[in-house]
């Protein structure tokens, strides 16, 4: 099945209705972007997309994409040169995972996006060509958060190359999936609380709306497990 679209929020509302009565097999969403992005919908996921690639993982994740872009140096960063070494390279590719990680993972902590690939065509670098290769897709939640990951991928490579205006990025999913109540790894907020934040939320004399907050932790944090 291939989606297609010139908006990336059509991308995402047209995955969230395709994958809303069955998960969908090999999975294929194709958008042409302007670069630098304009598109409102995934400029709201910005700050989420920076938390997933950021290299240190900010304490409200349980894992990002960051820990595995950067542990063996700045991937980032080698994709970037490789393109400004060859821009028709193969190798400008960022794998996220390698075997060991699969085999020793069992059904613990693994980032869906295993590779990404970015390029140009030989006779010009006007367009961006930006890959994505997915084990798996949950896209009401995350699929905004990975399309506004890949924009910000082709942001940072337009800064280096000045002739590129637009980005062809396709999306390639092994299994696509809708699941509403998915929390994207976060940790659960009560898990994020300092030991200040808890003595003060179940001491004594404390007020209905401090329990409200208690509630709303362990709420969360059933959700979570």
């Amino acid at each position: 099945m291939i989606i297609s679209a010139s908006s990336l929020g059509d991308c995402v509302s047209q995955a969230v209705d395709l994958c809303a009565n069955q998960t969908q097999m090999n999975l294929v969403i194709e958008s042409r972007i302007p670069v630098p992005t304009r598109d409102e919908f995934i400029m709201a996921y910005r700050d989420k997309a920076r938390d997933w690639q950021a290299s240190a993982r900010p304490r409200h994740l349980k894992f990002n994409h960051g820990e595995y872009i950067f542990r063996h140096g700045d991937a980032l960063a080698f994709l970037e040169n490789e393109l400004s070494r060859k821009a028709t390279s193969n190798r400008a590719c960022i794998s996220l995972v390698d075997g060991r990680d699969i085999m020793g993972s069992g059904d613990g902590a693994l980032p869906s996006l295993m590779i990404i690939q970015a390029g140009f065509q030989p006779s010009s670098q006007e367009t961006l060509y930006v890959t994505a290769y997915f084990r798996a897709l949950e896209v009401q939640q995350f699929l905004p958060i990975n399309l506004a990951e890949l924009t910000l991928l082709a942001d940072r490579l337009a800064s280096r190359f000045p002739t590129i205006s637009h980005a062809d990025l396709t999306l390639f999913a092994f299994r696509a999936h809708l699941n509403p109540g998915f929390g994207t790894h976060m940790v659960a907020e009560i898990d994020q609380a300092t030991r200040d934040d808890i003595v003060t939320a179940v001491g004594h004399g404390v007020s209905r709306k401090k329990w409200d907050t208690v509630t709303a932790w362990l709420v969360d944090k059933r959700r979570r497990e």
